[in-house]
């Protein structure tokens, strides 16, 4: 049994329908990384000032920002499409639109992701590594090289 707060999965052992892990995300498509760490408001015991959930804390609230942005976009699209329909010009749509511009809220979301999710990244590997996995080992789960590792351990360095 894992200990609190730490649910392992991988594509070889997916969490089943009822499964403690399948209770907490019932409404999330369950992602073939290796390690899914939960966020405090899951598990209420987890330690203050572990940088993996703060990671993932800051992942979750770029998700819901995200979230939020792409509704933005996508009614944006919508916007464009019908002012195409009626002939109005990529320039006069761009000077007509309040900002951000649709490319400009795609953009944040992506900055917003890769930020957090490298954070995430160099924290987990960092952890693990602490834990007593190897380069190789972690590697695996996160499905790149030894190399690769070395450098996030490396970035991830106080």
């Amino acid at each position: 049994m894992p200990e609190p707060g730490v649910a392992f999965l991988s594509p070889s052992e997916p969490a089943t329908p009822g499964s403690h892990l399948a209770k907490a995300l019932p409404e999330q498509p369950l992602l073939p990384q290796c390690v899914l760490l939960y966020t405090r408001s899951m598990n209420p015991r987890a330690p203050v000032g572990d940088p993996v959930l703060e990671a993932i804390e800051d992942l979750v609230a770029a998700l819901k920002a995200n979230i939020a942005a792409s509704r933005k976009a996508i009614e944006r699209a919508r916007e464009i499409a019908e002012l195409r329909s009626r002939g109005w010009s990529y320039r006069a749509i761009a000077e007509s639109h309040d900002r951000p511009l649709m490319v400009q809220l795609i953009t944040d979301n992506l900055d917003r992701l890769a930020d957090t999710g490298s954070r995430l990244r160099r924290a987990q590997a960092r952890a693990l590594h602490d834990e007593g996995l190897t380069m190789d080992e972690i590697g695996r789960l996160f499905g790149v090289t030894r190399q690769r590792v070395s450098a996030i351990l490396r970035s991830a360095e106080p």
